[in-house]
């Protein structure tokens, strides 16, 4: 059957934190997709969605991210990787892998904005530093997320454009805590604090500095951090490729940048 685009979106994200997941959950992936609620009628279902998410992202840490190479990867997958994926057994006891059709309908009706802001909750859950406003012990760096655009490689929407998303991260780990995809007729700049809102609601962001570019220079970006969230924020005015050739160009040395 012809792969849809939403498909191939959906298992990229996924692929994007298959390494993330894996060590935030300790290993225990079952568990982690357990929370994600199936969008299939449960009439019918011959296999559950925690098994072929399972078998999905062991595919994509083995390298694979077009739907055709996990499919095929999961075909032929050993007894005993099923086995661990909680495959189901057929008649004569033997686990059975699903089918490629099932692995293109379901990352299909998952869409990648629900795998996203589940990894985004696991991730959370295990990268929350708690709200931070009074700080006691005297100075210290305070837990700070950075929120960027980006752009999907490999992959294309249905209109044939890259997809582009916007996305809020930790300065600690890198994590990827939340992230949504921005429209072809907009901008990240409008998107910013339903993206804050929303990651709000599972990850505490009193205290922290989120960090963004010059293009979030907004008025209304700051009262919403500050006011709103009870958080703080830097607006980075200036490229790091840009400060280096400025700092080369007057002989500077790194050490010595104001």
């Amino acid at each position: 059957m012809p792969v849809p685009a939403a498909a191939q979106e959906a298992l990229l994200e996924l692929a994007a934190h298959a390494a993330s997941l894996r060590a935030a959950s300790g290993g225990r992936l079952l568990e982690c997709f357990a929370m994600i609620p199936d969008p299939r009628d449960p009439r019918g279902v011959r296999h559950p969605l925690p098994p072929v998410l399972a078998l999905c992202t062991g595919a994509a840490l083995c390298g694979n991210t077009a739907i055709e190479d996990v499919t095929a990867w999961v075909a032929a997958a050993p007894q005993q990787v099923l086995a661990a994926a909680g495959c189901r057994r057929n008649a004569l006891g033997v686990h059975v892998p699903p089918h490629p059709d099932t692995i293109v309908r379901i990352f299909t009706a998952l869409g990648a904005q629900a795998l996203a802001d589940h990894a985004g909750m696991v991730l959370a859950s295990q990268a929350d530093a708690g709200p931070v406003t009074f700080p006691v012990a005297g100075p210290g760096w305070l837990p700070a997320i950075a929120v960027d655009g980006k752009a999907v490689r490999g992959a294309a929407g249905d209109d044939g454009q890259i997809p582009y998303l916007l996305a809020a991260a930790t300065h600690a780990t890198t994590a990827v805590l939340a992230e949504t995809l921005i429209g072809p007729k907009t901008n990240e700049v409008p998107e910013l604090a339903p993206l804050l809102r929303r990651l709000n609601e599972y990850y505490c962001l009193a205290g922290h500095v989120i960090t963004v570019d010059a293009g979030h220079t907004v008025r209304a970006h700051a009262a919403v951090i500050c006011e709103e969230l009870m958080a703080h924020y830097v607006i980075v005015t200036i490229c790091s490729t840009a400060l280096a050739s400025g700092i080369r160009a007057r002989g500077m040395r790194w050490s010595h940048k104001p």
